[in-house]
Parts: C-alpha cells; sequence; structure tokens
C-alpha cells in the first residue's frame, strides 16, 4: 500500500465543501498540497494549513499545466451542480470539456494519478440496490455531463497514467452549505418541518470524514487503478430515521403527521422544482458499497447519528441555524 505522504498532490475544486475537506486531510496526512483556486483571495479560507495556492480554472488549459508542474496525483473535486441551476451547455462545458482540459494537462506532465468525483446520480431513477455493475441511466444535463466526464477520465487509463472515479451518494458534514441537509436543519430547528412521505424510502448519506478517507484510499491502492466506487455510509439509512435523528439532536417533537407522496406529487407538478424536490426526497436511494470494501478496504467510521451531531454543532458555530 502506497501513501500519500510527502506525495505532491493537486487538488481541483479545493474551495468547495468536498475539495476543502480533502485538503485538510490531505495535509494532516503530511502530503505536499497544492489547490486550485479561481482567485488569489479565496487563498484565505485555508487558513494556516501548509497548501500552495495556484490560480486557475478547468476551462483554462495553460492554468491547468502550469499547477501541475511537478505534480504526482490530481485530486478532481470541481464541478458544476445540480443547485447551481446553470444552464444546460455550461454543464457539458465543465463537466466535460473543463475535464478534457484536466486530463490533456494531466497527460502532459506526466502525472502518475487522477482522482475524480463523479456521482451516483448518473444511474438515474435506478435507485435501490446499485452497484457499480448497473448500467447508467442518466437524466438531465447535470447527470448526463457526469458520465460523459467519467468516460473521459476512463480513457486516459493506462500503464503511463491511472485513473479512479469515485461515485459519492449524498454527501454531508462540516462545511456542507449546500441545499437539503441544511434546508432539512433550519426547518426542524424552527419547529415546522413535516416530512413528505412515510419516511420508509431509502436515503444514502455519506459522512464527508468517510468520503475522504475513501478518496484518499483509492489513491494509495494500486488494485483500485482503473477502478470505480460508489462510496456511502454503512447501514444505509431510510429517510425517516434520518429526520428522526436530526430532530433528537435539535431537541424538538418529531412530527406526527405527514403529507403523503401522492398528494405533494399533484400539487407540485405546477412547479418543476419544486416538484423536483418532492421526488428527490420521496424515492429510494439505496447503493451497494460493497466493491469499495473489498478492493480500498474502506470502513465508514463515522455514523449517521454521531455524523449528524457534528453537522449541526457545524452550522450552529456558523450561525446557521
Amino acid at each position: 500500500m502506497e501513501s500519500v505522504r510527502e506525495k505532491n498532490v493537486l487538488v481541483v475544486g479545493a474551495t468547495g465543501f468536498i475539495g476543502k475537506n480533502l485538503t485538510q486531510e490531505l495535509v494532516k496526512r503530511r502530503a505536499r498540497v497544492r489547490a486550485l483556486i479561481r482567485k488569489k483571495k479565496e487563498c484565505f479560507i485555508f487558513g494556516d494549513l501548509r497548501v500552495q495556492c495556484c490560480v486557475g480554472d478547468l476551462l483554462d488549459p495553460n492554468s491547468l499545466f502550469m499547477a501541475m508542474d511537478d505534480v504526482d496525483i490530481v485530486f478532481n473535486a470541481s464541478g458544476a451542480l445540480p443547485h447551481h441551476r446553470l444552464i444546460d451547455s455550461d454543464y457539458w462545458k465543465i463537466n466535460v470539456d473543463g475535464v478534457e482540459n484536466l486530463m490533456q494537462a494531466a497527460l502532459r506532465r506526466h502525472v502518475k494519478k487522477v482522482v475524480h468525483l463523479s456521482t451516483v446520480g448518473i444511474y438515474g431513477e435506478q435507485v435501490d440496490n446499485v452497484d457499480e455493475k448497473t448500467l447508467p441511466n442518466p437524466k438531465g444535463a447535470y447527470a448526463e455531463s457526469k458520465l460523459a466526464g467519467e468516460t473521459v477520465v476512463s480513457g486516459y487509463q493506462s500503464d503511463k497514467m491511472s485513473t479512479i472515479i469515485i461515485r459519492p451518494t449524498i454527501a454531508y458534514g462540516p462545511g456542507d452549505t449546500r441545499p437539503v441537509i441544511l434546508s432539512l436543519s433550519k426547518l426542524i430547528k424552527r419547529g415546522v418541518f413535516i416530512p413528505i412521505g412515510n419516511g420508509k424510502n431509502y436515503f444514502h448519506t455519506v459522512f464527508i470524514a468517510n468520503l475522504v478517507d475513501a478518496i484518499v484510499m483509492s489513491a494509495t491502492r494500486k488494485v483500485a487503478e482503473g477502478e470505480s466506487f460508489i462510496v456511502g455510509d454503512d447501514p444505509c439509512p431510510t429517510i425517516g430515521q434520518l429526520w428522526n435523528i436530526m430532530t433528537k439532536i435539535a431537541e424538538k417533537t418529531p412530527p406526527k403527521i405527514y403529507i403523503p407522496k401522492p398528494i405533494a406529487y399533484t400539487f407540485s407538478k405546477p412547479f418543476p422544482v419544486i416538484a423536483r424536490k418532492v421526488k428527490f426526497l420521496t424515492t429510494n436511494k439505496r447503493y451497494k458499497i460493497d466493491k469499495a470494501k473489498r478492493i480500498l478496504g474502506y470502513k465508514p467510521q463515522v455514523d449517521l447519528t454521531e455524523g449528524m451531531a457534528i453537522t449541526l454543532d457545524w452550522y450552529k458555530s456558523r450561525s446557521l441555524l
């Protein structure tokens, strides 16, 4: 087994939720970390961490080439996400063209390994007991572009440069200010939370420390080269279990009523954004992580109760609740 200690690594998307947590862990493990940031002033977010900042962008090939000088491993945690609400062409520009630029620069710089973060969203509505052998069926520009980005990355796998693809489930934890967990936390804290659906559908989360651990593992195990891995927590909770844990941590009374799914669907149909949220919260989302366990030795260390407690404490410390 290899180690990232003393390796020259570049984190692309280092200022994002996953990227920042990954950067912190790599510094902790004594890698020589370089972070690609879009603006020089963004370097302040790393505080006292020993991180070399390089200004660049996925759509600026020359900046990528410059940032990869003498780099051993590239971690790509960047990308256009659903909550960015971009036009379709921008998802393709960033998640596909930008990834092509990244891989071209890595090839020219003789980078040994690229770890690319994708999403379980590539499987579309096949969301129960899905594994890496399940045929992708993406829906929408985001998921379709992420699958296309994976194809780009896989095309560069060779004996000179290895590639690994990580497909996280629904990530959460300190630093996560995206919708879903933060929005639910606010509603629960205010005592105005009414669940949609009976809460029995699976909702596969992954605590950020568990995810970062898997990402680093993938870069340090030769058997991972050329492979893709679904990474989530174990066991997979139902969304009802998620709500109940969050409610208990917030010291609120669990809701005694819920909005039946058919009613929520009916009233949300005229409003596409709301309809998508209803579907997201009431559809089964359960994935198999057996491959990550078997090949990477992945074993989630933080369970849902502990992870949610840590996350809600972080929200409170930042006055987000």
